[in-house]
């Protein structure tokens, strides 16, 4: 089995050190190929990171945004399963392996904070936000998913199909990449995940960003429509 787990970074040098020695040796330890991509987006603490280990690579845009960092991992992985993570590593590692073995049955594997099954510590405040967000994401696009924001793996020879259509340089790339991935019928499943800790210093604000994202999933919405009539 291989996997190339894309990791977007912003003004995160000390998170890198950290947590990459962590991850891996934790991947090391699964006996899969592996590589693990440092998708730099414009980061102003650094310009370049160089690493020793031959399976770690690091990548620049110097364009900003989260879905600028999974867009740039996804162009330069080499591996067919691809796993985008956060850099805090919220759900600690064995959720890469837990994934990589739902992979075998399903397209796409959401870490989702929303399973029932999950120890999510988020605020009150962020949790109706969430719940709110993917509400009105099933309810526009009929995803029946409860956590579009989690960690998520997918394979290359889906996402090459639909890459064209994931324009978005924010967070609502996943969204984007969730909702063309149901256009071709991939088939989805989140998986639980115990949220370790919220990141101190949230880069994201409820209302600001929740207002951003529910002009994005209105304008996605009409882009959606015109791509179903143009295939009926």
């Amino acid at each position: 089995m291989e996997i190339s787990i894309i990791i977007p970074v912003y003004n995160e040098k000390d998170a890198i050190k950290n947590n990459l020695t962590v991850l891996y040796k934790y991947m090391k330890s699964l006996k899969v190929d592996f590589e693990i991509l440092v998708c730099d987006n414009g980061s102003t603490d650094f310009k370049e990171i160089k690493f020793t280990h031959k399976e770690i690579r690091y990548l620049r845009d110097e364009n900003k945004g989260i879905g600028v960092g999974i867009k740039l991992g996804i162009e330069n992985a080499q591996y067919e399963n691809l796993m985008f993570y956060a850099i805090d590593l919220p759900f600690g590692t064995k959720i890469i392996e837990e994934s990589l073995t739902e992979s075998e049955k399903y397209d796409i594997v959401i870490g989702s904070k929303g399973h029932v099954d999950s120890v999510n510590n988020h605020t009150f405040k962020r949790k109706i936000f969430s719940f709110a967000y993917n509400t009105l994401i099933n309810l526009f696009f009929h995803l029946d998913v409860k956590d579009s924001q989690g960690s998520m793996l997918f394979k290359r020879k889906n996402i090459v199909q639909i890459i064209h259509y994931l324009d978005s340089s924010d967070a609502f790339f996943q969204t984007q990449l969730l909702i063309y991935s149901k256009l071709i019928d991939n088939s989805i499943v989140e998986i639980p995940v115990e949220y370790e800790s919220q990141r101190s210093g949230s880069k994201i604000s409820p209302i600001k960003d929740g207002l951003h994202m529910l002009k994005q999933l209105l304008k996605e919405r009409k882009k959606v429509k015109e791509i179903e009539k143009q295939t009926d």
